[in-house]
């Protein structure tokens, strides 16, 4: 087991997809640190995995077809009965094992995906993790339908197929970095998001709580009913003051009210979004 935590550990050294973080976080944990100290040459392959050079020995580590186009045999690679993300690992072209990184779904996760549905928004997930891993995940949120096993490009057709010019993705690795730029708006999760991923996003939430995206829903629809609120004020105030300027009856002052006083008013309308 500490063999194959320790090849991990290699190829993963500089990898940016929070699987990668986990198994450093894992290794430290467990007090292995020699490895992780030593920083090898590496190279990175998005969806896929990872590949690093140290002391002329070739690792590596992701997906099953990534190590089999690597030259790596896995036929008697098991897999295990346990939903999660499966990460192979090789050394020198010889399969050394499997680690399974298991999802920990949020406690606001579901609430947060109930909170989308009664703002009248459907979900879907797009996942780089295998059927299973993506099926459980998807059945514990609610979530209403899902595509699992997709590399970056992958997820960018699904995303056509969808619609992009009416969806909103949110993501948070370098393997959606395509896909939130794609989307009509990108959201990223700053607190644990790859910097690719932050760079293409239109929007960034300072943190990694899912219930700040039904939050940021709330906010928008909120906005957009103030907007037409302010707009539906200032016409109504000017079509008022104009009937009566016509008629003879407003002068100076109700034109002064209809312009900067409105104005104010849209101003103070626009505040109470302060306290949302």
């Amino acid at each position: 087991e500490e063999r194959l935590l320790r090849a991990a550990l290699v190829a993963e050294r500089h990898g940016s997809h929070p699987i990668a973080e986990a198994i450093r976080r894992y290794g430290k944990e467990r007090g292995i640190v020699d490895v992780v100290d030593i920083a090898p040459d590496s190279e990175e392959f998005p969806g896929k995995g990872m590949t690093a050079w140290r002391d002329g020995v070739c690792f590596c580590a992701g997906t099953k077809s990534f190590l089999e186009e690597n030259g790596v045999a896995l036929a008697d690679a098991k897999m295990p009965e346990q939903p999660g993300a499966l990460v192979y690992i090789a050394r020198n072209r010889q399969f050394l094992g499997l680690i399974l990184v298991t999802d920990s779904i949020k406690a606001e996760a579901a609430p947060t995906i109930a909170s989308l549905k009664k703002l009248g928004l459907a979900t879907f997930m797009l996942s780089g993790d295998h059927e299973k891993a993506a099926a459980w995940v998807a059945k514990e949120c609610g979530i209403g339908g899902f595509r699992a096993g997709l590399l970056p490009e992958e997820k960018v057709a699904a995303l056509q197929e969808i619609s992009p010019a009416h969806a909103a993705f949110v993501g948070d690795g370098i393997n959606d970095a395509p896909v939130l730029a794609l989307s009509r708006v990108g959201i990223a999760m700053g607190g644990i998001g790859a910097a690719a991923a932050i760079e293409a996003a239109d929007a960034v939430i300072m943190g990694d709580s899912p219930a700040q995206v039904a939050r940021l829903f709330r906010l928008a629809q909120n906005v957009r009913a103030n907007v037409y609120q302010n707009i539906a004020l200032a016409l109504s105030a000017k079509a008022v003051v104009m009937v009566l300027g016509i008629a003879g009856i407003s002068g100076l002052w109700e034109a002064v009210f209809a312009d900067v006083g409105v104005a104010l008013l849209a101003v103070l309308n626009a505040s109470r979004l302060m306290r949302q």
